[in-house]
């Protein structure tokens, strides 16, 4: 017969694989996948080593769930930006880009995403193609917008919203790794402005 489990152990559990998690996705963020060891993970979460791998086998099954958890928050973003009909396309992207941006040293640790990209398409396949898939995912929605923009004239007839939208994402990657290479949040922000001024220049 199965032992039978104490009151709040799944409620613990689950805290402390959430934990786990959390505090992976922020030393991936600050220190890189290779420079983050899983006894620092275990020692900053505050979790056993035991409850370390019951959730997860390995640091490669963890570095799955951290880029899981990364597409995860990136989706409900774009989910709310496509959502959203309070604005127009256009300022609908700008705002969110924006928001995103003011986030109290968001700019000086870059993109977790784009870290990671940097850190492990080459040299691991299956982090690789999860890292490109979000990528994609997130090119997609962006050119939903523009697409959106073209119809309500926002944007030429002639603009391809598909390669535009790679522009964006490939720009706002860049701006963003210069800013932290420069320790220079204002960079960053001048990019958005150069952006918009290109944006213009395609109006309908």
């Amino acid at each position: 017969m199965p032992k039978k489990k104490r009151p709040g152990f799944e409620t613990e559990m689950r805290t402390a694989k959430e934990r786990i998690l959390q505090t992976s996705v922020k030393l991936l963020h600050r220190q890189g996948f290779h420079n983050t060891s899983v006894d620092q993970i275990i020692s900053e979460a505050m979790v056993s080593k035991g409850n370390f791998f019951h959730h997860f086998k390995n640091k490669e099954e963890l570095g799955y769930a951290v880029i899981e958890s990364i597409r995860s928050e990136l989706a409900k973003d774009l989910a709310g930006l496509l959502s959203n009909r309070n604005q127009t396309p256009l300022k609908r992207l700008f705002s969110d880009l924006e928001q995103a941006l003011s986030g109290e040293g968001r700019v000086h640790k870059g993109c977790p995403l784009g870290k990671l990209a940097q850190e492990l398409s080459d040299i691991h396949e299956g982090f690789g193609k999860k890292i490109s898939e979000i990528f994609e995912m997130w090119t997609g929605a962006v050119e939903r917008v523009f697409e959106e923009a073209k119809l309500l004239g926002e944007l030429r007839q002639d603009v391809n919203c598909h390669s535009l939208a790679l522009f964006w994402v490939a720009n706002l990657q860049g701006a963003m790794l210069l800013a932290k290479s420069q320790n220079d949040p204002g960079l960053a922000k001048s990019q958005v402005e150069h952006m918009g001024a290109y944006l213009k220049g395609l109006k309908a």
